[in-house]
């Protein structure tokens, strides 16, 4: 973990039973949807889980594994606290949907009745549309005129 408070620049290697050093900077950013496993590993390392965040992104929902990682999230202690950023709207409506699916299949067969997740912030991925239009010479982009027309 880079402290900013360090000018020599170091760097400190966190283990399960040292994570508790998370308090110091609120979270840990997992570079995916699977924050669900790392939450029981939080569970059981930490005394007060709520002492720092997870923050996870969801770069594809498509794939079986991130829908896995997604399902996970009901049955695993993730907390209110935690989040998983989706890069879109559509991404955010496509995690709901995987989420209610197991919501209800869990309220059908077990009966459940409380359910905890992580919020679900929308935080687009950046892109610089300019530079994917084949289009720009015509409009207000660039020139006003198509190349080869």
């Amino acid at each position: 973990m880079l402290s900013d408070n360090r000018s020599d620049g170091t760097s400190e290697a966190l283990t399960a039973a040292s994570s508790g050093g998370l308090r110091q900077v609120g979270g840990l950013y997992y570079p995916g949807p699977a924050i669900g496993r790392s939450a029981f590993h939080r569970l059981s390392a930490c005394n007060n889980h709520h002492e720092w965040a997870f923050c996870g992104i969801t770069h594809t929902t498509s794939s079986a594994g991130a829908m896995d990682a997604i399902v996970e999230w009901v049955t695993a202690p993730v907390q209110p606290w935690d989040s998983v950023i989706c890069t879109s709207q559509a991404v955010k409506k496509n995690v709901e949907v995987v989420l209610q699916a197991q919501v209800d299949a869990m309220r059908d067969r077990l009966g459940i009745t409380k359910l905890v997740l992580p919020i679900l912030p929308v935080i687009p991925l950046g892109v610089h549309s300019e530079d994917f239009c084949i289009f720009c010479r015509a409009t207000s982009c660039g020139s006003g005129s198509v190349e080869g027309q």
